[in-house]
Order: structure tokens, then sequence, then C-alpha cells
């Protein structure tokens, strides 16, 4: 399993709850500079100080990151999230296919267990990761992500800790693969197909 993986789902949660807290952020703004339909986004961006602008998307980002982490990383924070579930690879589809045919779905359902959850046990050491991240947006950076697409955020993360993520996880994740039988699963799952596998 690729670390890969996990830190695509890890941004894609940091991101997707770190979004709710920047628009509430955002809308508090728009209320505090009041209801005239002329002042529009771009006004409210611009009447910002930048020392607001950042401090408002690092704390609703930092939420994010913390809140991703803590869902992540515990029991069932990749099984039980439909948006970042390991799923069978590609690669192995026509296996699990065979034994789904077969009555054997079981092997199958436990070899996505033991990748899930072994993506869970690396989840908690990208923390720090994420923070270091943050820390270092300059006022041009959360420009772009409040001016920028709504995947900005992730581009951002992407950008500056995807490599470090990537690398952190690596060992971790082969010893969380290790350990929750990723390997074994692996081995049952084409085992039980037989010449299908081939």
């Amino acid at each position: 399993m690729s670390p890969r993986i996990i830190v695509g789902g890890l941004l894609i949660v940091v991101t997707g709850l770190a979004t709710p807290v920047q628009a509430d952020w955002k809308m508090l703004l728009e209320q505090t500079l009041g209801d005239n339909k002329a002042i529009g986004a771009a006004a409210t961006s611009a009447a910002l100080s930048n020392e607001d602008m950042i401090s408002g998307l690092k704390e609703a980002l930092a939420n994010g990151a913390q809140s991703a982490v803590n869902t992540l990383g515990r029991s069932g924070g990749f099984m039980g999230n439909s948006a970042v579930k390991i799923a069978v690879p590609d690669k192995l589809q026509s296996v699990a296919s065979v034994l789904k045919t077969l009555g054997q779905q079981r092997y199958t359902d436990e070899f996505v267990q033991t990748m899930n959850s072994a993506a869970e046990s690396a989840v908690p050491e990208a923390g720090a990761i994420l923070g270091d991240a943050i820390r270092q947006m300059s006022v041009q950076d959360a420009r772009a992500i409040l001016d920028g697409p709504q995947d900005a955020a992730t581009q951002y993360f992407r950008k500056v800790g995807e490599q470090r993520l990537t690398a952190k996880l690596q060992p971790i994740v082969s010893t969380a693969t290790s350990r929750a039988g990723v390997t074994s699963s692996y081995k049952s799952l084409v085992k039980q197909a037989g010449p299908a596998a081939a």
C-alpha cells in the first residue's frame, strides 16, 4: 500500500473539514462589514488586513488538520469514511470479482480492512508536518487559497507538505501493513482466487 493513498485521504479530510470553518469565518466578516450587496466578495477580501486574513485562515486550516488527524487516526477512520476508504487496488479487482463469485468475499473484505487499519495507524504522525505547512504560510499563499478554486487549500498542502508527508509515512505504513497483516491478507486473497489470479 502506498503512503500516497493515505496522504491523499488525509489532505481531502483536512481541507474538507477546514472549508466549512473558513466559510463561517468569511461569512462572519461579511456580516461585520454590513449587509451592503455592493461590497461583494472582492471588497470583503480587500477589507481584511493581511494579519486578519492569515490568522483566520491558519486557524481554520489548523482546526481542519487537527480534526482530520483525530478523524482518520482512529479505528474506523479510513474504513468508515467513503471519501477516503482504501478499496481493492485496480490490479486485484479481477481477483476480488472471482472470489465474490465463489462466495469467498470475506478474503477481499479482510484485505481491505487490514489496508485501512494500517492507514489509520500512520495518520497521527502527519500532524506536525501539517502544522509546519500552516505556520509557514505566507500572505500570498493565504490570498491564493482564499481567492483560488475550491481545492486551493489542498493544492497548497500538496505543494508544501506532500513529499514530507509521503517520506514520513512510508516507514510507518510499511510497519503498520506488516503488523496489520496486509501482506498475509494479500497472499490469502490471491491464493483463494487460484488460477484466476494469474
